[in-house]
């Protein structure tokens, strides 16, 4: 049995600063109840006890070596156990907080269960962080005051988390732990939580969220590898371990010393996150249509590049504009559908465009011969054939009609340097159409990718400087279909909304705006141009550098006709 100390020590020298704990340890002194030194081995921690107090770093440890000032308050086991409480689960909680890994050491582990079992006689019920630094500290007692006063498992669990969640070394996923039990095995809900604790719900159940985290997520919250802000970004996408993951691997390399690089590296990861988010819904509006086309009856196409390199045209070619036409096409069964990210669809038909017909010309007339000249001319003899017939009635002559027959339309045929003429247009119409839309999904990589300040800085002083007219239309609706499409904007932001003049609350999308919309004027004089210039190599360059654009080889030997000829 446990010795008695016989000093009277004050009760406050090393409090965790718990109200009932000071209270039963001076009620203790009062009613003459000695404090007691237990072995240390038959003290074992509560098993629902935060796992970040029984880590006491190495001042306290040294501390610890030099005596206890503050008893801590045990119950006896079989108190405890009286409660509904489980020894296996005490004993499991003081081999793991003796650091034995029971996948690694399962023999080390076992053994270790089997000396809880036969040496624990005592439960702490507050002084873990004291009982974990004495045991570090390698002392032979843990000094306490036993109690058998052991109040209901609801009413500590609450007790405990209004304790604990008051310390700075409270991990945010030993809270959300402790919510969920009492949520779970206590039957509370998170309105009777906020009642009993005073905890806002909206915290405790953002808690909860982070118990959804990948482990690869909580792992790194608990390292402090990501800040509490960071992972409650990643909650929306908590079912998608990858969009997780890139947004760790986003930060993994970027240091985390100083104050201003943590706050680097929570800026840079919470705008990941961001990015991800947005893009998770998009994918999720993008899978709604498709069953909701597929419940239609009509057929998708799984990979678009794929589905039009079977066909003998640009997928320009097959595309269906308009409502009513796509109606028309649906109800005549020659409708495919391809749903992008965000729910977009595009409408093509299946049928295979019809080529342009033939030019006709009337038939030019025939060269005349000198016989025909003859026959037409005044002064020549009439054949006996052509003369004018008697009329009966009066017997004058008169004509007959005469009975030419019309110039019909006939199809001209093609002549071999027309048709290479033709075939070299429709050619390059093709590699115009195959380069842009190349060109489109790389603005479009770039516009969902959130600009650094150096990039921000770089291209908007440059076209400030430029002092170019750049209200264009044309580019301010590419630039807001590009962010929309990367899910930036909503599809209720308009032209308007976006680049009126009128003063913004949302500075941060304004400036991202505005270095689309500096792309966007790039990309729409590109479009509108004749041929490559320095301009369009450069915005090429652009797309290449942050995009990893690989120009096409037409597009390639326009740049380097443009660079030879300049």
């Amino acid at each position: 049995m446990a010795d008695k100390a016989t000093a009277v020590l004050d009760p406050t020298a090393e409090s965790e600063g718990n109200p009932e704990e000071r209270e039963i340890v001076a009620a203790a002194q009062a009613a003459g109840q000695m404090i007691h030194d237990l072995p240390i081995d038959a003290v074992a921690p509560d098993p629902e006890n935060p796992a970040s107090r029984l880590h006491p770093d190495a001042d306290f440890i040294e501390s610890m070596k030099l005596g206890q000032l503050s008893p801590g308050v045990v119950v006896p086991l079989h108190v405890w156990t009286g409660h509904g409480n489980d020894p296996k689960e005490l004993y499991a909680a003081r081999a793991e907080a003796e650091g034995i890994d029971s996948q690694a050491e399962p023999a080390k582990y076992a053994e270790a269960l089997d000396t809880a079992a036969k040496t624990i006689e005592y439960v702490i019920v507050f002084g873990h962080r004291r009982w974990a630094g004495a045991k570090a500290a390698k002392n032979a007692t843990y000094r306490a005051v036993v109690t058998e006063t052991v109040k209901d498992r609801t009413t500590k669990r609450l007790q405990r988390v209004i304790e604990n969640v008051q310390r700075a070394d409270y991990s945010p996923l030993e809270e959300a732990h402790e919510y969920q039990r009492l949520i779970k095995e206590d039957g509370l809900s998170q309105r009777e939580l906020t009642r009993q604790t005073g905890i806002p719900q909206s915290q405790i159940s953002r808690r909860i969220g982070l118990l959804k985290l990948p482990k690869q997520a909580q792992e790194a919250l608990d390292t402090k590898a990501i800040t509490i802000e960071v992972a409650n970004a990643l909650i929306t996408f908590a079912n998608e371990p990858k969009r997780v993951q890139r947004v760790l691997d986003r930060i993994a390399t970027m240091p985390n010393n100083t104050d201003e690089e943590r706050e680097a590296r929570t800026r840079a990861a919470k705008d990941a996150a961001q990015i991800e988010a947005r893009a998770a819904e998009a994918a999720k509006e993008q899978t709604k249509k498709r069953n909701e086309l597929k419940k239609r009856g009509i057929p998708l196409i799984e990979d678009l590049a794929a589905y039009f390199e079977e066909r003998p045209r640009h997928r320009h070619a097959y595309q269906i504009l308009g409502n009513d036409n796509v109606e028309k096409a649906i109800a005549d069964g020659t409708v495919i559908a391809w749903v992008a990210n965000g729910g977009v669809v595009e409408w093509y038909t299946t049928k295979e465009r019809e080529e342009p017909p033939a030019q006709t010309t009337p038939e030019a007339p025939a060269e005349p011969t000198p016989a025909a000249d003859a026959a037409t001319s005044p002064d020549s003899a009439t054949s006996p054939d052509d003369r004018p017939a008697p009329d009966t009635n009066t017997g004058t002559s008169v004509a007959a009609p005469a009975t030419r027959k019309s110039a019909e339309p006939v199809a001209l045929a093609e002549t071999d340097e027309q048709r290479r003429a033709r075939e070299e247009r429709e050619r390059e119409d093709h590699e115009i159409r195959t380069a842009t839309a190349a060109r489109d999904a790389a603005c479009l990589r770039i516009a969902s990718k959130v600009p650094t300040r150096d990039q921000l800085t770089n291209r908007l002083s440059r076209r400030m400087l430029l002092g170019e007219d750049i209200e264009n239309l044309d580019a301010q609706k590419l630039a807001i279909e590009w962010l929309r499409t990367a899910s930036v904007i909503d599809a209720e932001t308009t032209v308007y909304t976006l680049f009126g003049d009128h003063d913004r609350d949302d500075l941060k999308l304004a400036t991202r705006a505005a270095y689309i919309y500096d792309l966007a004027l790039d990309e729409t004089r590109i479009r509108q141009s004749d041929g490559y210039d320095k301009a369009d190599a450069r915005h090429v360059d652009r797309l290449t550098k942050e995009a990893g654009y690989e120009p096409t080889t037409w597009e390639q030997a326009q740049l380097h006709t443009e660079t030879t000829t300049d």
